[in-house]
C-alpha cells in the first residue's frame, strides 16, 4: 500500500531540527526567499534530486518550472517511471528518468515533492548508503513557514522600512483562550454559538446574552442593527471596501467605521486595524474597540491630544486586504498603527525592531466578567478590558512620547509555542528567545555605535537586483543599451518580455532576439512576463497606445502587483525604466511606477533614450521603415540577431 511521505520515513538525523526550523523561517524573514532557492540557501553547494510522480508535476507545473529556473543543470529530475515533461510556451523540458537509474553522490539532496514518494522508495535511496545524503519531503514545515512569512511577517516588515518613524504595536486577535473557561465561555464552546447562530436568536426576539456584556439593555432589534454588515465594495485588485452608511447604531464615513470622540484637532492618530472584531460587529459606534480607546485617550492623556481612527474591516481569512489597506493610508511621524498578530510570535521575529513590538492585551481577571459575544466577537465589555490593556501597554512603554527610546523594543510579555503550522516549537528555547548577555553588550552606548558602524560598513554586500519589462517589438539597440546601462550597476538583472500576444512580433519571436540580444550578458536572465506584468487582465490601455495618447490611464493594479508580488518573490529593489519623449502611455505608466513602486522598497530609475541620428531609437521606427520597405536603414537600429531575423522574414518585402 502507497503511502504519503511523513515524519516515520524521515530518519531522525534528517529531520528538521528546531535550530534548523528557526534558520529556516528567518531566511525567510529577511529575504522573503521563494521556496527553491531558500532549499539552495539551506543546503548550499549540494545537488538536487528532485523526485515525484507524472500527475503531481502536470498539476505543479510552475514548481518544477521554478526549480529549473533556480538550479539549472544542478538538479536531477526522477521518478518511479520514466517520462518527459515540457513547460509548452516556455520552451523548457524536463526528462524524468526511473530513480534505480540515478547514481548519487556524496551530499546529494533526496528531494520528494508532494505525496509521491513511497516508504520503499526512501529506503533504496538510503540503502545506497552514499556518504552525506539528505532526504527531505514537501511537508507542513515548509508551507507553514510561507504561509506564515507571507501574511504576517513580510507586509510588516515591509511597512517598517517605508515608514520608520511609525509605531506598530502587533496585538492578539480576539479568541476565548484555551483553558479556564468562564461559565458562558463553557456555554459558547458546547453549543458552538457563533455569530450567525446568535442572530438567528435575535430574529426570534430572543436576547441569547447573559448580563454584562453591554453597558446598558437593548432589544433584540436593536442588537440585530449592530449585526447588519454594511455593504461592501471591492476595487480593481477586488480588495473590498465597506461602503458608506448612516445609522442610529452603524455609521461609516469615507469607508471607515465611524470613532466617538474623535478631537476636531490632534497631533498624532492611532489606527487601528483588524476584521470584524475591531471593526465593531455587534456593537454601536461608542462601544467599538477604536471609540473606546479614543474615549481612554481623552480621559488620560488629554495633553497628547491622540486621534484613534477604525481601519476594522471584514477580511474573513483574506489577510492580504488588510493589508491593502494598511499600503493605502498616509502616516505622520510619531504616528502609531495596531495590528492583529494572531500567534504571539511577534517577540520572536520583531524583538530587535525599534519600531515594532509586541502587547499581549488578552490578560483579565475574573473581576473583568465575561467578554465574549460568540466564539470569535466580543462584547462591549470585553472590548473594554483589552483597550485598557492596550492603553496601560502604551503609556508603560513611552508611546505617549516621541523620542520612543530604541530599548524599549526589547520587552516582550508572553511567550507561546508556535504550533499552528507544524513546526517545531522553538519559540520558547532559552537559546532562541532570551536576550542573555548580548542584550547586555550592545545596551552598552559604545557598542551600540560600534556595531551600527559595522551594519554600515558591510551593507554594501547586500545584493541588488534590477528588473525591466520590456515589449522589444522588436528588440532594438535602444532596447540594448538600457539593459547594458541596468546590467553594470546590479548584481543580477531580470528582463521581462511581455507574453501578451497582441503585437505585431509574435511573443515566441520577440522573446528569442531578446535572449540571443543579450547572450553575452552574465548577469541577465529572460523571463516571459505572465499573465500579471503588463496584460489585458493588468494593464488593458497598453495595446492599442496609439489610439489612447490623449486619453488619462491608469496602470496601479499592473505596478502594485509587480511590487507587492512580483518583485518581493525573486528580491528586486531596482526597476529601470526607458526616459519616454514621444508616448504618453508609457510616460504615465513611468510616473505612476515611480509613485507606487518605492512604497514596497523598489526604487525607480529613468534612463535617457539612445539615439541613432538626432531621433530615439524605438521599435516603432523599426516597424515604420519595415512597412516601407527600407530594410537596409534598419541596421544601425538594431543588433546583428534581430537584423539577420528581419532579413529573413522579410527578404521578399
Amino acid at each position: 500500500m502507497e503511502q504519503g511521505i511523513g515524519d516515520s520515513f524521515i530518519a531522525p538525523a534528517d529531520r528538521y531540527t528546531a535550530e534548523g526550523a528557526k534558520n529556516i523561517l528567518l531566511k525567510l524573514a529577511e529575504a522573503g526567499t521563494p521556496l527553491p532557492l531558500l532549499i539552495q540557501e539551506v543546503y548550499a553547494g549540494r545537488r538536487i534530486v528532485f523526485y515525484s510522480d507524472e500527475d503531481t508535476c502536470r498539476n505543479f507545473i510552475s514548481t518544477v518550472n521554478s526549480f529549473l529556473f533556480y538550479f539549472g543543470s544542478d538538479i536531477i529530475f526522477c521518478s518511479a517511471r520514466p517520462f518527459r515533461l515540457s513547460g509548452g510556451e516556455y520552451e523548457w523540458t524536463a526528462n524524468f528518468g526511473a530513480v534505480e537509474t540515478i547514481q548519487f553522490e556524496e551530499g546529494d539532496l533526496f528531494f520528494a515533492f508532494d505525496f509521491s514518494c513511497r516508504k520503499d522508495v526512501v529506503d533504496r535511496v538510503r540503502e545506497q548508503k552514499v556518504k552525506g545524503i539528505a532526504v527531505e519531503a514537501f511537508r507542513k514545515a515548509f508551507i507553514g513557514a510561507l504561509y506564515h512569512y507571507a501574511l504576517r511577517i513580510r507586509p510588516v516588515i515591509n511597512f517598517a522600512a517605508l515608514y520608520p518613524d511609525v509605531q506598530i504595536v502587533l496585538i492578539d486577535n480576539f479568541q476565548i483562550p484555551r483553558e479556564n473557561h468562564t461559565k458562558w465561555e463553557k456555554y459558547i464552546i458546547e453549543n458552538h454559538l457563533t455569530r450567525e447562530r446568535m442572530v438567528e436568536r435575535l430574529k426570534r426576539g430572543e436576547i441569547p446574552y447573559p448580563d454584562g456584556l453591554y453597558s446598558r439593555k437593548y432589544s433584540a432589534d436593536e442588537l440585530l442593527q449592530m449585526h447588519k454588515i454594511p455593504e461592501r465594495t471591492s476595487d480593481a485588485r477586488n480588495v473590498l471596501h465597506i461602503q458608506d452608511t448612516a445609522g442610529r447604531f452603524v455609521n461609516v464615513e469615507n469607508g471607515m467605521r465611524k470613532t466617538v470622540g474623535q478631537p476636531l484637532h490632534y497631533k498624532r492618530t492611532i489606527y487601528v486595524f483588524g476584521g470584524c472584531g475591531f471593526f465593531g460587529v455587534g456593537l454601536p459606534d461608542e462601544a467599538t474597540f477604536a471609540s473606546q480607546l479614543q474615549h481612554a485617550c481623552n480621559a488620560f492623556a488629554q495633553e497628547e491630544n491622540f486621534r484613534v481612527v477604525n481601519r476594522g474591516c471584514f477580511i474573513w481569512g483574506c489577510q492580504d486586504a488588510m493589508w491593502y489597506l494598511l499600503a493605502s493610508g498616509k502616516y505622520e511621524a510619531g504616528d502609531i498603527v495596531v495590528l492583529p498578530y494572531n500567534q504571539k510570535w511577534a517577540q520572536f521575529f520583531y524583538k530587535n525592531s525599534a519600531c515594532i513590538r509586541y502587547a499581549d492585551i488578552t490578560e483579565r481577571s475574573e473581576k473583568d466578567g465575561e467578554i465574549f459575544n460568540d466564539t470569535w466577537h466580543p462584547s462591549e465589555n470585553g472590548v473594554r478590558v483589552y483597550v485598557n490593556n492596550l492603553f496601560d501597554f502604551l503609556r508603560g512603554k513611552n508611546f505617549f512620547r516621541k523620542d520612543i527610546p530604541d530599548t524599549a523594543s526589547a520587552e516582550a510579555t508572553h511567550i507561546a509555542l508556535p504550533k499552528q503550522f507544524g513546526i517545531p516549537p522553538f519559540a520558547d528555547s532559552a537559546i532562541c528567545m532570551s536576550e542573555g548577555a548580548s542584550a547586555e553588550i550592545i545596551s552598552d552606548g559604545k557598542a551600540k555605535a560600534q556595531l551600527e558602524e559595522y551594519l554600515a560598513n558591510i551593507g554594501h554586500a547586500r545584493l541588488k537586483i534590477g528588473a525591466i519589462v520590456m515589449n522589444c517589438n522588436p528588440f532594438t539597440l535602444g532596447h540594448r543599451y538600457l539593459i547594458e546601462y541596468a546590467s553594470k550597476r546590479v548584481d543580477k538583472l531580470y528582463i521581462f518580455a511581455v507574453e501578451e500576444d497582441k503585437s505585431y512580433f509574435p511573443f515566441r519571436d520577440r522573446i528569442e532576439l531578446i535572449r540571443q540580444g543579450t547572450a553575452d550578458l552574465p548577469n541577465v536572465t529572460v523571463l516571459p512576463s505572465g499573465k500579471f506584468i503588463i496584460s489585458s487582465l493588468t494593464f488593458t490601455d497598453y495595446f492599442g497606445k496609439a489610439e489612447k495618447q490623449d486619453r488619462q490611464i491608469d496602470a496601479s493594479v499592473d505596478v502594485e502587483i509587480f511590487g507587492r508580488y512580483i518583485a518581493p518573490s525573486l528580491g528586486i529593489n531596482i526597476r529601470f525604466v526607458g526616459e519616454e519623449p514621444l508616448d504618453r502611455v508609457t510616460k504615465q505608466y513611468n510616473e505612476q511606477m515611480q509613485q507606487i513602486l518605492p512604497r514596497y522598497g523598489v526604487a525607480v530609475e529613468e534612463v535617457p533614450r539612445k539615439s541613432q541620428g538626432g531621433e530615439v531609437i524605438s521599435a516603432s521606427r523599426v516597424r515604420k521603415l519595415l512597412q516601407q520597405g527600407l530594410l537596409k536603414e534598419i541596421k544601425p537600429l538594431v543588433p546583428a540577431t534581430t537584423y539577420e531575423y528581419l532579413s529573413k522574414r522579410f527578404k521578399h518585402h
